[in-house]
């Protein structure tokens, strides 16, 4: 694992929070199939490389009330052994299931109840070289991996975790433990595939999109070749992990961007996904509810587009057509469908332009001092008819 230069305590630049998100590129897997385990239409699913037999060993780390990964690994004969404690019991069993009421930490905590992995794994007395992990414990996952021992580590064929508090990468302390940490994963695994919980928004990092919390499964690097990174997120294996009525996000920004695809695949795939960030949650709301996330997501959905194929923001037409292809479900009509965004964006473009005199009307604009003025500084001072003259 190579140096990394210590970072003032007091900043981290924004060369040091490209180079960190950079640990998180993910690659093509070449010699095994991908396949979603758990849940296939909302949180509680993960994208596995297809590799599992008989009696495999699985540790599971934060449980909850969902249960459908460890169930569907349970009925594909694998045993697991699962650890939450914040539940006093499983809600659902099964017999491959061995459950304690525990955590995990980078040390042992018997007052908190949380105890090591190495711990954990002694206790069992399992000597196997194949076994699965999977984490997701609300950003414990760095203390872990911060004091794992890699020979431990490398026991797992597969990893599946949830990487929180990503957004605190401009944060040196943050910053010193994410990186040791992910270089580590990265020496002994392939990072296969990415996807963004969605309950989380994207943010901004030093003019860096950053979204946490992200899911990622690594693979061991002894199973499999890989080839450069050829996917958008959401692929067809992914869902929105939020029952609430926001699309998935899409990852069409650095370090996920598909490495070597030709502009018009590029395009091709981006609408795509896009798509599929939509049409997924739309498919489980009930129809009366459909109008309202049209309402509240199409200008996003519109600044999606505009992400992917520059062009269209010179095509108001064709912009509109396309989010249609993104929200028209079997059985709608495609005209009505056109007609409702339309009216969305229009009431949407005219409610920007209220909130923009109202600021004005509360803050009086600042003398000119040889800039420009804003043109919304010399429209007439009769808000109704302002708001009238603004929209011609």
């Amino acid at each position: 694992m190579k140096e990394r230069p210590v970072v003032s305590t007091s900043e981290v630049s924004t060369s040091d929070i490209f180079d960190a998100l950079a640990l998180l590129t993910p690659v093509e897997i070449t010699d095994l199939a991908k396949v979603r385990v758990g849940r296939q239409d909302g949180d509680g699913g993960y994208v596995m490389a297809d590799r599992f037999r008989p009696d495999q060993k699985v540790y599971s780390y934060g449980v909850s009330d969902e249960m459908t990964f460890d169930l569907d690994l349970a009925e594909r004969g694998l045993e697991s052994f699962l650890y939450d404690y914040t539940i006093a019991r499983l809600v659902q069993d099964h017999p491959r299931f061995r459950f304690r009421r525990e955590g995990i930490s980078g040390s042992n905590k018997p007052n908190k109840k949380v105890f090591t992995l190495e711990h954990h794994i002694a206790e069992n007395g399992h000597t196997d070289g194949d076994m699965i992990l999977k984490m997701d414990v609300e950003g414990a996952e760095w203390d872990v991996l911060r004091t794992i021992d890699p020979a431990v580590l490398t026991r797992f064929e597969q990893i599946i975790m949830e990487l929180h508090r990503i957004w605190h990468l401009d944060r040196p302390e943050f910053y010193q433990c994410f990186c040791p940490a992910m270089e580590k994963l990265r020496e002994h695994f392939h990072l296969f595939h990415v996807h963004a919980n969605n309950a989380g928004p994207i943010r901004s990092l030093s003019d860096l999109p950053v979204a946490s919390p992200l899911e990622i499964s690594l693979l061991r690097k002894d199973l499999s070749a890989t080839a450069p990174w050829q996917t958008i997120i959401p692929s067809a294996l992914d869902a929105a992990n939020s029952r609430a009525a926001r699309p998935d996000h899409v990852l069409n920004f650095f370090p996920f961007l598909p490495q070597g695809l030709e502009p018009a695949a590029l395009k091709r795939e981006s609408l795509a996904s896009i798509r599929r960030a939509n049409i997924g949650v739309l498919q489980r709301l009930h129809k009366v509810k459909r109008g309202a996330y049209m309402r509240r997501n199409v200008v996003l959905l519109a600044q999606q587009l505009y992400s992917a194929c520059p062009e269209l923001a010179d095509n108001e037409e064709q912009t509109l057509q396309e989010i249609r292809n993104c929200l028209l479900l079997p059985g709608d009509d495609p005209d009505a469908v056109l007609e409702k965004i339309r009216k969305t964006l229009r009431k949407a473009k005219e409610n920007s332009l209220k909130e923009e005199i109202d600021r004005l009307y509360r803050h009086k604009p600042p003398a000119t001092t040889g800039c420009s003025p804003s043109p919304l500084a010399e429209l007439p001072c009769e808000r109704p008819e302002t708001v009238k003259a603004y929209r011609r």
